[in-house]
């Protein structure tokens, strides 16, 4: 993804949250990320 439009998400979490991170967040911005409407960084 390349472009004035882009939409970067930095996700960065405390690690007792991991589970929901990996669980309901991720799965849910990855769907975004494939769809190229945003550009996805993770800590």
């Amino acid at each position: 993804m390349s472009g004035a439009d882009n939409k970067l998400v930095f996700v960065s979490y405390a690690h007792a949250d991991r589970t929901f991170l990996d669980a309901e967040l991720m799965p849910f911005l990855r769907q975004l990320e494939l769809g190229d409407q945003i550009e996805l960084w993770r800590d």
